[in-house]
C-alpha cells in the first residue's frame, strides 16, 4: 500500500496514539477484490482531517496511527464506482466508525459500488452506422420554474456508430443524437437530411423515452434510427437608415426548452442586405439582426415558424435598448458589489445580456431587444441571495417579464446575506437525510432546495437558508439531494412539516423521519 495523504497520521505520531481502521474494499455484485482502490479516511469535526491509502493486490487496505475520533470511510476508482462504509446504494448516506484511543477496527468491508452505464448505436437512415454523429446526455431541471433539460455531456460515435457514457449518477436522463453534417452522396438528394432525435424517434424531449438510473445498471443496446426529412430555406432583408451602412450579422436560433442552445449566422451586405439560411428543418426559430453603429448596436428580432411562414422575411433595424439598474448589498460579509455580475436571458438565445456591476452598484444591460426576459444575479454564493429585484414597480425575481418598444424602468436589486439557519434533531440513531422544499411561488425553483445529512445521533444543521416558508424532511438512510426535486417532493408533500425560516434567526426543527421504503417510492 501507498500512502498518499498521512495528515491523520502525522497528528497521531506527535500524540502516540495508535488507533487502525482497517480492511478490504470488495465488488458489490462478484465479491472480488478491487485493486488499487483510493481508500480516504475522514475525521469528523473541526478542522477537517484526513488520510488516503491505495488497496493492495488483494484489495485490503490499512490505516493506523489514527487519534479518537468518528471517521467518514469510502473508497473510488475514477470513472469506475465507489464504495461508502454502511451504504449498499449510491443513494444511501454511509455509516460512521466510531474509534477509541488505541482501538484496532479492523475486518471492515467496503462494497464497491460500479457507476451506472448507458450505450448503444446510431444508424443512419440507409441503415449504415452514424460515424461522427453526437449523443448527448440530458437531466431534467427548471429554468425559471419550468421544466427543462440540462446537458449533462455529449460524446461522438465511433466508426461502428458506437457511444458510451460512463460514471453516471442515479436519476432520469434523457439522450438526443444528432448528425451536424447533411446528407449528401449518391441516391441522397440535398432536400433532404438525417433529423436529430431523441430516444425513441420524437423530435420533442416531452415526447420521449426517459431513462431512470437506480444503482449501477449498464443499459446497453439504446440505438438511434434517424430518419431522413425533408429541409427547407428561408429568405429575407434588413432594412437600415441610409446613414448606416455595413455589413449586418443575421443569427438563427431554434426555440427549445431542452438546454441545448444552438445558433447559425450568416451576413447580409450591401447594396440590397439580403440574407438567407438554407437546410432548415421544420419548427420554431428566433432570428436576430445586429449592426454595430456608432458605439450602439441597432437590432431587429423576428419569430419564424418553418416551413409555414410565407413571404420574405423583414427586419427593421432600431436602436437597441439599454437597461440601467443599481444593486445594493446587505447584511454581514457581503459581497463587493464590483465581483457580482447581471444577466438577463432568453430560453434558447445566444448571447444573453450581461453586464459586470460598479463599486456604487451601477450597472447597464445591453442589447436588449424588445420581449420576454429573465433576470439573475451571477456569482452569488451562499449564504448571500437575490432579496428582491424590481423593473420599475414590477417584481421579476425568478419571474419572465416583457421588455416593450422604448422601455425606460430602471432594474433595481438586492443582494442579501441575513440569510437563516435551521438547527435540529431526528428521533433517529441511523443517519438520516435532511430536505427544505420552498412552499408557495418558489416551489419549482431548485435554487430554493437545501439538503443536509444527520449525524449518528439524529442531530443536523443548515446555514444560509433564504428566509421564506419550507417544508422539512427527514429520510431514514437516504440522501437528501435525491428529493431536491419538486415533482419528487410532491410524492412526500404530506409526510412534510412546514416551517418558516425568518432573516437572520435560526429555528429549530424536529421532523418526523420517513421510513426508507417509503422515501424511496418516491424516486424515479
Amino acid at each position: 500500500m501507498r500512502l498518499l495523504c498521512a495528515f491523520l497520521a502525522l497528528c497521531a505520531l506527535a500524540s502516540g496514539q495508535t488507533g487502525v481502521i482497517a480492511g478490504s474494499v470488495i465488488d458489490a455484485v462478484t465479491e472480488q477484490p478491487v485493486r488499487r482502490a483510493i481508500v480516504t479516511v475522514t475525521a469528523q469535526g473541526t478542522p477537517r482531517r484526513w488520510a488516503t491509502v491505495r488497496t493492495d493486490s488483494s484489495g485490503e487496505f490499512r490505516v493506523d496511527k489514527l487519534p479518537p475520533g468518528k471517521y467518514d470511510l469510502r473508497a473510488m476508482k475514477p470513472n469506475v464506482g465507489t464504495a461508502v462504509y454502511g451504504a449498499s446504494s449510491t443513494r444511501e448516506l454511509g455509516e460512521l466508525i466510531v474509534l477509541a484511543d488505541g482501538e484496532v477496527h479492523a475486518g471492515v468491508k467496503l462494497r464497491f459500488l460500479h457507476s451506472a452505464t448507458i450505450s448503444g448505436k446510431v444508424y443512419e437512415p440507409d441503415g449504415d452506422p452514424a460515424q461522427n454523429a453526437t449523443v448527448t446526455l440530458l437531466h431534467p431541471t427548471r429554468n425559471q420554474g419550468e421544466r427543462a433539460l440540462q446537458e449533462r455531456g455529449s460524446i461522438q460515435t465511433n466508426d461502428r456508430g458506437e457511444y458510451r457514457f460512463d460514471n453516471l449518477a442515479p436519476g432520469q436522463y434523457y439522450l438526443r443524437a444528432a448528425r451536424p453534417d447533411s446528407m449528401r452522396g449518391p441516391g441522397r438528394p440535398e432536400a433532404v437530411t438525417a433529423a436529430p432525435q431523441y430516444l425513441g424517434g420524437s423530435h420533442e424531449w416531452k415526447n420521449s423515452r426517459a431513462l431512470n438510473i437506480r444503482g449501477d445498471e449498464n443499459l446497453a443496446g439504446l440505438d438511434f434510427q434517424l430518419n431522413s426529412e425533408p429541409v427547407t430555406a428561408i429568405t429575407g432583408r434588413v432594412f437600415a437608415p441610409d446613414s448606416q451602412p455595413g455589413v449586418v450579422t443575421i443569427s438563427l436560433s431554434p426555440i427549445r426548452d431542452d438546454g441545448l442552445n444552438s445558433q447559425m449566422t450568416t451576413r447580409a451586405r450591401l447594396p440590397d442586405l439580403a440574407f438567407t439560411f438554407d437546410r432548415l428543418l421544420p419548427g420554431k426559430y428566433r432570428i436576430e439582426a445586429t449592426l454595430p453603429h456608432e458605439g450602439k448596436a441597432w437590432t431587429a428580432t423576428a419569430p419564424v415558424d418553418v416551413p409555414t411562414g410565407n413571404g420574405e422575411i423583414t427586419l427593421t433595424l432600431a436602436p437597441a435598448l439599454e437597461i440601467k439598474g443599481m444593486l445594493a448589498v446587505e447584511g454581514p460579509d457581503a459581497p463587493e458589489r464590483s465581483s457580482l455580475r447581471v444577466q438577463l436571458s432568453q430560453p434558447g438565445r445566444i448571447p444573453q445580456a450581461a453586464a459586470r456591476v460598479a463599486a456604487d452598484g451601477a450597472f447597464t444591460l445591453s442589447p436588449v431587444t424588445p420581449g420576454e426576459w429573465g433576470v439573475d444575479v451571477l456569482t452569488v454564493q451562499r449564504p448571500a441571495f437575490l432579496k428582491s429585484a424590481l423593473l420599475g414597480s414590477k417584481d421579476v425575481r425568478f419571474e419572465r417579464f416583457m421588455v416593450n418598444p422604448g422601455a425606460q424602468d430602471t432594474l433595481r436589486l438586492t443582494v442579501s446575506t441575513k440569510s437563516g439557519e435551521v438547527h435540529g434533531e431526528v428521533d433517529s440513531k441511523q443517519a438520516a437525510g435532511i430536505l427544505l422544499a420552498p412552499v408557495g411561488k418558489f416551489h419549482n425553483l431548485a435554487r430554493f432546495y437545501y439538503n443536509a445529512a444527520a449525524d449518528d445521533t439524529g442531530k443536523f444543521e443548515m446555514k444560509g437558508i433564504a428566509p421564506g416558508k419550507y417544508k422539512i424532511f427527514a429520510m431514514e438512510k437516504l440522501a437528501a439531494v435525491n428529493f431536491a426535486d419538486p415533482d419528487i417532493e410532491d410524492k412526500l408533500d404530506s409526510l412534510g412539516q412546514e416551517i418558516e425560516v425568518i432573516e437572520g434567526a435560526t429555528l429549530e426543527a424536529h421532523p418526523k423521519l420517513i421510513p426508507e421504503e417509503q422515501a424511496r417510492e418516491a424516486l424515479p
